[in-house]
């Protein structure tokens, strides 16, 4: 006969793999396992496994309480119903391994959040929702994306707020989580983007701070420039990124011919990146 109180534990691991997906329906969640391996001849200690792995890449909790890098602890998930106000439990804590998404929805102010973050800076990408009836961000209308470093993160989740305290202790609230994944990278700090092809971005979107703008390197180049009474915006088409080290000029080439000189460059972040695989029983 099987130990029964291994049940408990299968349940607590689906339990954190789909309240870090809760707007999966349960069926699609089995799918998602089914696609990892997961069938008809597995154990349950597989089937765990999986989960566990969903869970890592969408936390039920954050930052994730006694993990490593991979792992998702069952004996967390019950603390997911917990309250996030700041108690004696709950003050909050940095991030302690890995590079986060925490994708965020403020009906208040009308805007969505995306928030890259590693254990010291974060990088906030806010939009506006879409009016008449959409539904997604209404990318066309992005703000300037901000790095700032933070120095702690209230624990949160999915349809919980998102607070963040930057370095001075100033909470700043983000609205309410919608999801939040792991991303490939381990560190937010890039050291240079000298060579870069468009075709070679996998992916991949930068925010390079420069002497007088905020230029955000992706499938097309956005730069930021704040003047004194407005922010000017302007798109570039590239091909290649000619320079781009701390303490030289971000040199583009263009698309059409020729180049733009967009400023001495200041550091360099990651903006985006893709979402980490669940590799899947016996990867």
């Amino acid at each position: 006969m099987k130990d029964p109180t291994r049940i408990d534990k299968v349940i607590a691991s689906l339990r954190a793999a789909w309240e870090g997906q809760p707007d999966l329906p349960l069926a699609t969640l089995l799918g998602v396992v089914s696609n990892a391996g997961i069938g008809w001849g597995s154990s349950d200690e597989q089937l765990v496994e999986v989960l566990e792995e969903l869970a890592s890449v969408h936390p039920p909790l954050f930052p994730i309480p006694g993990a490593q890098a991979g792992t998702f602890p069952v004996g967390a998930a019950a603390s997911a119903a917990a309250s996030t106000a700041p108690t004696a439990g709950n003050r909050g804590a940095s991030v302690s391994f890995g590079t986060w998404l925490v994708e965020t929805t403020d009906q208040g102010r009308g805007v969505h959040t995306s928030a890259v973050l590693d254990a010291k800076h974060i990088v906030v990408h806010t939009v506006p929702l879409q009016r008449a009836g959409g539904r997604g961000p209404a990318a066309r209308e992005a703000t300037q994306p901000v790095v700032w470093e933070y120095g702690r993160i209230r624990r949160t989740g999915p349809a919980r707020p998102f607070v963040v305290a930057d370095s001075d202790g100033f909470e700043h609230r983000m609205g309410v989580v919608k999801q939040i994944s792991a991303l490939q990278p381990t560190t937010l700090d890039v050291e240079h983007l000298n060579g870069l092809h468009q075709g070679h971005l996998h992916g991949y979107a930068y925010a390079v701070r420069t002497e007088s703008a905020t230029v955000v390197v992706g499938k097309r180049i956005h730069v930021y420039e704040k003047l004194r009474r407005e922010l000017k915006r302007d798109t570039l088409s590239w091909s290649r990124i000619r320079s781009c080290t701390p303490g030289d000029d971000l040199v583009v080439e263009l698309s059409a011919g020729g180049t733009a000189c967009l400023g001495a460059v200041q550091d360099i972040f990651i903006a985006k990146a893709p979402i980490r695989r669940v590799d899947g029983m016996g990867a």
